[in-house]
């Protein structure tokens, strides 16, 4: 059986939105929440966010996620004082 996975993070208020979540869906069209909509992978490094993911395989088959750490719950008012150019020029590198 063939299925789809749609790898995402959520822009929300709560630090819980820049995670990555997993979505299933058996024809491309109807989605289905994975891990009852709750984040699979959760980030405790840098600005402890996962956004602008992509996601690699290895000769080995092995799978990476590769990401910026941002996280604007956690950081876009304090540290980036509400301005994107803040972020642009001292955001995750």
């Amino acid at each position: 059986m063939m299925a789809y996975l749609f790898v995402h993070f959520r822009e929300k208020i709560k630090s819980d939105g820049d995670q990555v979540y997993f979505g299933l869906s058996k024809d491309g069209f109807n989605w289905e929440p994975a891990n009852e909509g709750r984040p699979i992978l959760w980030s405790h490094q840098g600005d402890q966010g996962v956004r602008d993911h992509t996601i690699v395989r290895t000769k080995s088959g092995k799978f990476y996620i590769l990401s910026t750490d941002l996280s604007l719950a956690n950081c876009f008012h304090s540290k980036y004082k509400s301005d994107w150019e803040n972020i642009a020029i001292h955001g995750s590198k």
